[in-house]
């Protein structure tokens, strides 16, 4: 019984024997070879038992099957982003964007790998845009500003951390970060 082998795996999983549900996901997927719940699940355990290579494997499995998979999407991110593949995890935001495309998470995080890749200018246009999101979150603006300031962009640094005091007037974290601005 299929269903039974998938239960059997996650008992498994939740008794701690990776290497028993992995393998019990694997005989399972001999059968189902696109099943990507499946397939899903046998990248979280390959994650957790420290092989990001065949989790990676696993991953790019998902997304053959189902290219717009965003779960499948996101965790081969996170390893790229762990492995500093840069370029990789870049064209990775970039297709999540394509669907997604004012997620401040994601327009953040493509700044910051436009600056890693060296394309400050790339990131800059990112950050206008997250500032338009961001522009009444005193919060987040500093956050914003020092994205701005590792991207060369001092003058919208200042903008966002201006911004966020005025929000909320006295606030020591953008006064501290408009103070080591200046």
């Amino acid at each position: 019984n299929r269903t039974a082998n998938v239960n059997q795996a996650l008992l498994y999983e939740a008794r701690g024997d990776y290497a028993k549900a992995g393998e019990t996901l694997r005989e399972f997927l001999k059968d189902r070879p696109a099943h990507v719940p499946a397939l899903l699940k046998l990248a979280d355990l390959e994650i957790k038992s420290g092989n990001q290579e065949a989790a990676a494997g696993q991953l790019q499995k998902v997304l053959n099957y189902a290219p717009q998979n965003k779960e499948a999407q996101e965790k081969i991110l996170n390893i790229m982003l762990q492995r500093g593949m840069w370029k990789e995890a870049l064209s990775i935001v970039d297709g999540l964007r394509k669907n997604d495309r004012f997620n401040p998470q994601y327009i953040a995080l493509q700044a910051r790998l436009y600056i890693e890749t060296n394309d400050p200018e790339a990131a800059r246009a990112n950050l206008d845009v997250l500032f338009s999101l961001w522009s009444d979150d005193a919060d987040r603006l500093p956050e914003l500003a020092a994205i701005q300031k590792q991207a060369g962009d001092t003058a919208g640094a200042r903008k966002s951390l201006q911004k966020a005091e005025q929000l909320q007037p006295h606030s020591s974290i953008a006064l501290l970060a408009l103070t080591r601005l200046e």
